[in-house]
């Protein structure tokens, strides 16, 4: 299992894409330098929109990207790197409570990639099951959000169909409502988020 932290940038989706390579090898180059700068051993892996920190320091890097200019977000996350359901439960139980307080309420959005014995739905379920918390599925403190992605060509991720580019983000939100998301989650994903972590960073 890797620490990863996903970098995502704003509006470099615009650019052409000898603009947009430019603008990202800047940003990458600027991360290096950062990072180095705090003696902090790391990979960096890149995708069109998304760049992959890989590091087992997640604190300290975390700080370090909060300074870099051009980086709109990132998310600390884990690349557990197995579909078994009982691996996956085994770290869920292990990890949440450094996730969710004790009186938080959580809520478990899973999402199904590729074929499995079992539907994102009983996924959901049976992660929800190891977490000794208060479930809240309309407004919940926290979310655990578990997305089975296969390794490809060495690539993380593949970008999702019909979401290829900025000007299809109108797709991404109609995405979110038709899988159930509430208004109030709808609004962090594709912003709240956003304002919260500037607040954090920059005041």
């Amino acid at each position: 299992m890797n620490n990863v932290i996903i970098v995502r940038y704003g509006e470099l989706f615009l650019k052409s894409e000898p603009v947009l390579k430019k603008f990202e090898k800047t940003l990458i180059e600027n991360i290096k330098i950062g990072l180095k700068k705090e003696k902090i051993k790391f990979k960096i892996l890149r995708k069109r929109g998304r760049i992959f920190v890989e590091t087992s320091q997640i604190k300290r890097s975390s700080s370090v990207l909060k300074r870099i200019f051009g980086v709109v977000s990132f998310s600390p996350c884990f690349n557990i790197k197995s579909s078994e359901i009982k691996k996956i439960q085994i770290f869920v139980k292990k990890n949440y409570k450094k996730w969710i307080g004790k009186n938080q309420k959580f809520a478990v959005r899973a999402k199904r990639v590729g074929r499995h014995s079992y539907t994102s739905q009983k996924l959901a379920k049976l992660i929800g099951d190891v977490v000794d918390r208060k479930v809240d599925l309309s407004n919940p403190d926290a979310m655990v959000v578990k997305r089975r992605i296969h390794k490809k060509k060495g690539k993380w991720w593949q970008v999702p169909k019909d979401i290829e580019d900025i000007s299809k983000l109108k797709n991404f939100t109609k995405a979110l409502v038709d899988k159930g998301y509430k208004n109030s989650e709808v609004r962090k994903i594709l912003g709240l988020n956003y304002v919260r972590l500037f607040g954090k960073a920059w005041f």
